[in-house]
């Protein structure tokens, strides 16, 4: 009896245990042309996988009533039963065009859709850029056909296509550059060191020459760089970060509310600063110190007057000290250890302002006017004899002070202050399915150099140089819209001159009288023109 009992049990538990074993069923996924669709997401209460390169699939399941839903990436997700899906195994999905917010460039008309450019652009924005990119350095590599040199603590000579500058030490040539640089329409060409990216909205690297549109400095490309704008949030972001070699970094970004909510006009405004601090993995064996340090402090400080719908002003502060150290060349070449008796800097102050005026006079007509100052003061030196007096005295050099006569000692120092000024008038119309612009730019740059050391292949060893360059310009833009046909046609032009004052005195030797003098000016005219189509297959 007992031995029955225990049978009837095992069959009863075993039925029961099958009753709740899955179950499969198979099916092919397509679309309406009855192509098959492969890795479609399909999901069950108790099973998941994805089609096969024909569509197939083979899914586990318990009841009739489950839900099994397919879901891929440019289709609608389509969810049916399974003992719907019993009686047809054929899965039809619908395609599903994806909306992305359309991301706007800037242009002489005002900022216009990216499919709509003609022109070569790579954007980059706060999605771009991820928590642990804290400098315009850090996300450079993403930038196809972008180089930098790398002969600065932070790059300020950038490369597009090959083309773009190296160096700016004396001698070499006034600040007028290949590729230029600009953030909150703040000329900052070549010495573009205080990019960090707590506070940007967005970058765009502009490929190839865009001189019918921003002149002389970039006849290789532009890169455009635009700071976030006051809104009427709240917005706080804080952030640490830690690192070894001494990384420590702070930043903070807030935006504010409107500071004058009693009256119709509203006072908007947004601040960042950002602090950097970095030993570097450079070592000093002569100093026993670290000598290729980071010291940065950089803000930004923003005003937005929305004085009337039809009248906005907007006033952008910048203040950059970065307090670097430069000692990275080495006779061995080893990359981690120099032997310096007298490390080098590369520093830079910055004070910088733009204020920007947009008026509407209608909804046809639009005047813009935006006027900039900036005032840059940069130290560039190094050692540049890359070692000392017991290191050039020891094996293999075995420099001899008492046969050779003198110590092999060098140093290179270059002091560089620029003042620039700069202001644009632009009106842009918009009537029927044109819209044009009329444009005057000009500028007014002061640069200052001091250099000594190993100066035009040595022939100096102190040059005092001094640019005073004006450069005034006319500019057009007109654009069709006929956006019914798909086809848009754009005309540039561009007038530009230029006026350049080179002033130099060179010291040949240690004798006071062993001087030359250099006075030259220069005058150049740019005229460029751009003529591009653009035809819109479909949407």
């Amino acid at each position: 009896m007992a031995n029955l009992t225990k049978n009837i049990l095992f069959y009863i538990l075993t039925s029961l245990a099958l009753s709740y074993e899955p179950t499969t069923i198979s099916g092919v996924v397509l679309n309406k042309n009855n192509t098959p669709i492969n890795d479609v997401y399909i999901s069950s209460e108790i099973d998941h996988l994805y089609s096969d390169n024909n569509g197939n699939f083979i899914l586990l399941y318990k009841k009739n009533t489950e839900i099994v839903s397919f879901e891929r990436i440019g289709y609608k997700i389509k969810k049916i039963k399974i003992s719907d899906l019993k009686k047809n195994n054929k899965i039809f999905l619908d395609q599903e065009a994806i909306a992305f917010k359309e991301t706007k460039i800037s242009n002489l008309t005002g900022e216009i859709d990216r499919h709509n450019a003609t022109k070569d652009v790579h954007l980059y924005s706060q999605k771009n850029i991820t928590s642990s990119d804290n400098h315009f350095k850090d996300i450079l590599n993403q930038i196809p056909n972008f180089n930098f040199a790398g002969a600065s603590s932070r790059p300020r000579y950038f490369q597009i296509r090959g083309i773009g500058e190296r160096s700016q030490y004396a001698g070499e040539g006034g600040p007028i550059y290949y590729v230029g640089t600009l953030i909150d329409g703040i000329d900052i060409s070549g010495i573009a060191m205080p990019l960090f990216l707590n506070n940007i909205k967005q970058i765009e690297v502009h490929q190839g020459p865009q001189s019918y549109a921003y002149g002389n400095n970039s006849m290789g490309g532009l890169i455009n760089i635009k700071t976030l704008d006051p809104s009427n949030q709240k917005i706080k972001k804080i952030q640490f970060m830690l690192g070894n070699n001494g990384k420590f970094n702070f930043s903070i970004y807030e935006n504010l509310k409107s500071l004058n909510k009693k009256n119709k006009s509203n006072i908007f405004m947004n601040y960042s600063i950002n602090y950097n601090k970095d030993e570097g993995f450079m070592s000093n064996e002569f100093l026993n110190k670290k000598t290729n340090t980071k010291n940065e402090l950089n803000g930004n400080l923003k005003l937005l007057f929305d004085v009337h719908e039809n009248l906005f002003s907007k006033l952008s502060l910048m203040y950059a000290n970065l307090d670097n150290g430069y000692d990275m060349w080495t006779p061995d070449n080893n990359g981690e250890i120099t032997y310096t008796n007298e490390p080098g800097k590369d520093s830079q102050k910055l004070n910088a302002a733009s204020l920007e005026h947009q008026l509407k006079i209608n909804k046809n007509i639009k005047i813009i006017h935006l006027i900039t100052d900036l005032t840059s003061k940069l130290e560039h030196s190094y050692d540049s004899d890359w070692g000392n007096d017991e290191f050039w005295a020891s094996d293999p050099y075995n420099w001899d002070v008492n046969y050779q006569g003198y110590a092999y000692q060098f140093y290179q120092k270059e002091l560089r202050t620029r003042k620039n000024k700069t202001s644009e008038l632009r009106f842009i119309t918009n009537f029927s399915n044109f819209t044009s612009t009329f444009g005057y730019y000009q500028k007014y740059l002061n640069e200052e150099d001091e250099a000594t050391g190993w100066i035009l292949g040595g022939e100096d060893i102190k040059l005092n140089s001094l640019f005073n360059i004006s450069t005034k310009g006319f500019y057009t833009e007109t654009k069709t819209n006929d956006f019914n046909n798909n086809f848009n046609l754009t005309i540039n032009t561009r007038s530009e001159s230029m006026n350049l004052n080179y002033s130099a005195v060179h010291y040949h030797t240690h004798l006071p009288e062993d001087i030359s003098y250099v006075n030259k000016n220069i005058l150049s005219t740019l005229n460029g023109a751009r003529i591009s189509f653009l035809y819109a297959i479909n949407n």
